[in-house]
């Protein structure tokens, strides 16, 4: 299901319930109801978000979000849903489609209907119920619940079965143990849970059975990048480039202050006088950045949790074929996005020639001496040439084990990205056919609960048990 349509599904799902007086009333009275309709107004805003939805030039979850505080005068706070899926809002959309119409019976056909007019003014014209609205619908249901008989029948969970190739008793079991309540919270109420939310369903086009050694690989790789570049960055911020004052006043010539210079960024007013005979090599007089260090590891950190991941069933661990068989787009994403900006930050360092560059950038703008406010004599180039012959000389160990951590560092990063966009490429894609296989499967499911039948899901959907430990 393409995500613009699932937006625009939503969007009339949301309508027709605001437009229904009945299911208004039940917004005002009922809290597990508003916030199951919420969780589709956060949908909308993870649509708009992550996937750059909008309908008629709207974005619809700010105009739903107000229509509810109108409609209850409750304060809402709409969330986006963290690396959500397009299949997994439209499950939860075909539940809530489910779990609407069975609480409150309401056909399908008119909470699905996408005719009539669709704007922003209209729902929020809609967004209201008259207190005297409001009490006619209390004392029906007050009625209502009068005359209802003490024992009421009720569908039986039992009556709905899996299938999927492991039995239909292991399937069963996920089914009811795993999935207690119902997919909003509330009681199961005897219905099914969607496919998507089955760790046995795969719905994806391919399996790729190195899929498992390549992630590991990934992984392995780019946590020896992530400490190589934390060890490279360390020393090129903790390592001093050395040299005398005495050596640095028979460089310059003539300084106001001994082995020390004044840097003036160009159109500034204002200057600093530097010291510089115990420069880092990084030129600049920055500490350890840990923040910076956090992101390096984070990559890797999500790749070993995206292959660890695993789930309970029936008292056992087991390992998703989604997940064994897939790596997270986000996580390679993530990774290469970082790793990717780290190459020109480690690029710097991974030659003496770099170094120097880096160092004039710095240098161009020294000055040696300070006439009352003004400074005076610039460095030339000629003077911060002989000036970076001797400070390499005398550093020249330091520059040496630099370079070569940095440039070990780099090879790695470089081959991490490199491998985790073949990944992305080789990744296998969702297999539109089965999903929508699945839905209708489903829908059968939901209906046959409905009327108190037992149906089971086609067999062929579910992924054998192969991944329990």
């Amino acid at each position: 299901m393409k995500s613009n349509k699932v937006y625009e599904s939503i969007i009339f799902l949301l309508n027709n319930i605001i437009k229904n007086e009945r299911l208004k009333y039940f917004l005002i009275k009922n809290v597990e109801f508003r916030n199951n309709f919420l969780k589709q107004v956060n949908s909308l805003l993870t649509l708009e978000k992550d996937f750059e939805q909008d309908y008629q030039e709207i974005q619809w979850s700010t105009v739903f979000g107000k229509a509810i505080v109108k409609l209850t005068a409750e304060k809402i706070r709409l969330e986006k849903v963290e690396n959500a899926e397009i299949d997994s809002i439209y499950a939860q959309y075909s539940e809530f489609i489910s779990y609407v119409g069975k609480t409150y019976e309401v056909d399908h056909k008119d909470l699905l209907d996408q005719t009539g007019n669709l704007s922003q003014e209209v729902v929020l014209l809609n967004a209201k119920l008259s207190k005297e609205q409001v009490e006619n619908f209390d004392k029906a249901e007050n009625l209502k619940e009068e005359s209802v008989q003490p024992e009421v029948e009720k569908v039986n969970p039992e009556n709905i079965t899996f299938g999927g190739g492991i039995g239909s008793n292991s399937n069963q079991g996920f089914n009811q143990q795993q999935f207690g309540q119902g997919p909003f919270g509330g009681p199961a109420s005897g219905l099914p849970i969607h496919p998507m939310q089955n760790p046995y369903f795969y719905a994806f086009d391919r399996k790729n059975k190195y899929m498992p050694i390549m992630k590991m690989i990934l992984a392995i790789i780019s946590s020896i990048a992530a400490v190589l570049l934390i060890i490279t960055m360390s020393l090129v911020v903790s390592f001093k480039a050395e040299m005398s004052n005495t050596e640095i006043d028979k460089i310059f010539g003539g300084l106001t202050e001994s082995g020390k210079l004044y840097y003036q960024l160009p159109g500034r007013t204002s200057y600093q006088l530097v010291s510089i005979g115990s420069l880092p090599l990084s030129v600049s007089n920055q500490t350890m950045n840990w923040l910076s260090y956090v992101l390096y590891i984070l990559p890797p950190l999500y790749l070993w949790l995206d292959i660890n991941k695993k789930v309970r069933v029936n008292g056992k661990t087991v390992q998703p074929a989604r997940t064994k068989y897939r790596v997270g787009t986000f996580t390679v994403v993530f990774l290469v996005v970082v790793y990717g900006i780290v190459i020109f930050t480690i690029y710097r360092y991974v030659s003496v020639g770099n170094f120097k560059s880096l160092w004039w950038s710095f240098f161009e703008n020294m000055w040696k001496n300070l006439n009352g406010t003004a400074l005076e004599n610039k460095v030339s180039p000629e003077e911060f040439n002989l000036f970076w012959s001797k400070l390499t000389e005398l550093n020249g160990s330091k520059f040496a084990t630099v370079t070569s951590m940095a440039i070990v560092a780099l090879v790695f990063i470089v081959i991490t990205v490199v491998y985790g966009i073949g990944l992305l490429v080789i990744n296998p894609r969702p297999d539109r056919e089965k999903i929508m296989r699945a839905n209708n499967e489903y829908q059968k499911a939901v209906m046959a609960a409905m009327q108190g039948q037992k149906y089971e899901m086609d067999p062929s959907l579910f992924e054998k048990d192969e991944n329990e430990s």
